[in-house]
């Protein structure tokens, strides 16, 4: 697929920037190194900076390369529904019953559901299944050593916010839970039985959507599907302090 191509080339041409710039901030250490040597204050302050900037932007890396994930995510989804007139979202928020929030990466309303998409971004091998607690992605570092890392499981995430939307949307749809990765992660140990629930990849994501319609026995016309449409985007909350606040709570809940 030609978006995911261009994913490909955006990571390429990121990664190629990244070494320019650590090449470059290496000629700077290197030339001052006289004035870093000259005291110990300096070997310190020079050492600290290096530790914080090494977190830094290890952490920022890992956010660009998200962001471009979810362009491309994007991308592939306008392309799909552009061709079939489907109605799409990104970024919803909405209330659920417990007074709380569920943010929603991307929704699709086709013909005969709605697809509620959650996008994920990692590499190596992930293990999960379908009610576990979390889910486990293994992954080789430098050193040519498996790292073992935990995440909420992301199909339970999402059957929150399918259960948010049925109380706005209020129709007897059906609904589609997705968990799509970017990246050609190995997916061969997640286990979902659930026929409405995939876990896939992006660029997989026409053929998903088609299986799942041909499984659906309801039909949404096109008035309704635009009635869905206005009644989830004028839910959707975008006071930023509601947003920040939810932001928080997901990051406290993570800890």
């Amino acid at each position: 697929m030609k978006e995911f191509l261009v994913y490909k080339i955006y990571m390429f041409l990121f990664e190629v920037a990244i070494c320019l710039i650590i090449i470059v901030l290496a000629i700077f250490a290197f030339s001052m190194l006289p004035v870093i040597l000259s005291s110990t204050a300096n070997v310190i302050i020079a050492m600290a900076i290096f530790v914080a900037a090494g977190i830094y932007s290890q952490l920022y890396m890992n956010r660009i390369k998200g962001k471009i994930g979810e362009y491309i995510t994007q991308k592939v989804i306008e392309s799909y529904c552009n061709k079939r007139g489907y109605s799409y979202l990104y970024d919803v928020m909405i209330k659920n019953d417990m007074i709380e929030t569920s943010q929603i990466d991307h929704l699709i309303i086709t013909r005969r559901g709605i697809a509620v998409i959650e996008t994920k971004f990692h590499t190596g091998k992930i293990y999960g299944s379908e009610f576990a607690k979390d889910w486990t992605y293994i992954t080789r570092g430098e050193d040519n050593k498996k790292h073992k890392h935990f995440y909420h499981n992301p199909v339970m995430q999402n059957y929150g916010h399918v259960e948010a939307l049925k109380e706005i949307v209020d129709r007897d749809v059906e609904y589609y839970n997705m968990v799509l990765f970017i990246d050609t992660v190995n997916l061969d140990k997640c286990k979902i039985e659930n026929k409405f629930t995939k876990v896939g990849y992006t660029y997989h994501l026409n053929d998903i959507l088609e299986k799942f319609d041909s499984l659906s026995e309801k039909r949404i016309s096109s008035v309704e599907a635009c009635e869905m449409y206005n009644k989830i985007k004028e839910a959707n909350i975008q006071d930023r302090e509601s947003r920040k606040e939810h932001i928080n709570r997901i990051r406290e809940s993570h800890a």
